[in-house]
């Protein structure tokens, strides 16, 4: 199977994109609206695949990235409120919780955070030797963490420009990080088929889940319920009781890699999505599939659940994102 990121590199080599100014500007181009299932919308503007999505704390607003660009989308109406040129590859994504800033992770190394109401570049953050393919800011919004080819997560404080702490010990490259509650440590997920969970104060390592044979491509966390999922190469999505780091449940349905998971805000369903272009809506208490989502004709990597529990919204190696309704 081709490695969506290792794709894009080769992409990227055969159209040459060359240097790409950054800048902003603003449009307001209506989506392609489904009047009818699932779908809310189909939103069209990029011109490769979908590599990040992020949602604002309101649910109003979500942000893709992808080549060369980040798009801004109005979630209730669909249409573009924003077009950022983006220097080479956003390959990560993440809004600081009150909505004043986002930061950006891309193929040159570079970290970048940028002002939301006018797309101004605040700063950029170098310390990565290799993509960065994983962002997440802590709820109170005073820290940011990253990850990627280089297998070093580092944590950030988010007024500076120094990592304040870099967290060594995956085998791999790290596709995922997420902050708990408390932000006094984050979970890790590598190639390297293991999730880890660190304190952040002092980089220790606190646990490590086993379980996947194939790299852990994503991680979600249900603060209610106190269970971490974790979705592989190997078409599964697993169950962790995180106090104890065993498995309580492997849930299998998709016929080929799955890419992302996230709870729903009541812990009750999680969602997944993977390289077979299926969305598959799961009952947490059963493991049973509620619901299979179709739509994307190519692998649908990002994936996220506005703050509302309103909608879905997943993007794809088609070059769309598509807003879907819930399903609970």
């Amino acid at each position: 199977m081709l490695d969506l990121y290792r794709w894009h590199l080769r992409a990227r080599r055969m159209n040459n994109p060359g240097a790409i100014a950054v800048g902003f500007f603003f449009l307001f181009a209506p989506p392609t609206l489904l009047p009818a299932g699932d779908q809310v919308h189909t939103l069209t503007g990029h011109g490769s695949p979908v590599m990040a999505l992020a949602c604002t704390r309101d649910s109003r607003y979500i942000l893709s990235a992808g080549r060369g660009q980040v798009i801004q989308w109005n979630v209730r109406n669909g249409s573009r409120v924003f077009t950022l040129i983006h220097p080479g590859w956003a390959l990560s994504i993440a809004v600081a919780p009150d909505g004043s800033q986002f930061a950006t992770g891309s193929d040159d190394g570079l970290i970048r955070i940028w002002r939301l109401d006018n797309g101004g570049l605040l700063r950029t953050l170098e310390g990565h030797r290799g993509l960065v393919v994983a962002l997440a800011y802590s709820d109170d919004g005073t820290t940011l963490a990253s990850a990627g080819f280089d297998s070093v997560v580092a944590i950030w404080d988010v007024a500076g420009t120094e990592a304040v702490r870099l967290l060594r010990g995956h085998a791999g490259e790290v596709n995922g990080v997420l902050f708990s509650a408390t932000g006094d440590t984050v979970f890790t997920c590598s190639a390297d088929g293991t999730t880890r969970l660190w304190n952040t104060h002092d980089g220790s390592l606190l646990q490590v889940f086993r379980g996947h044979s194939d790299s852990v491509r994503g991680v979600a966390h249900s603060r209610r319920e106190n269970i971490l999922a974790t979705c592989s190469n190997d078409s599964t999505v697993r169950l962790w009781d995180v106090k104890s780091g065993e498995c309580v449940r492997v849930l299998r349905g998709h016929s080929d890699a799955v890419s992302a998971v996230a709870f729903s805000p009541d812990g009750r369903f999680l969602v997944s999505t993977g390289s077979d272009r299926t969305v598959r809506v799961w009952r947490v208490d059963t493991g049973e599939t509620e619901r299979v989502l179709r739509g994307h004709t190519d692998w649908i990597r990002p994936l996220l659940i506005t703050r509302d529990g309103n909608h879905i919204v997943t993007g794809a190696s088609d070059a769309t994102v598509m807003v879907w309704r819930r399903p609970w």
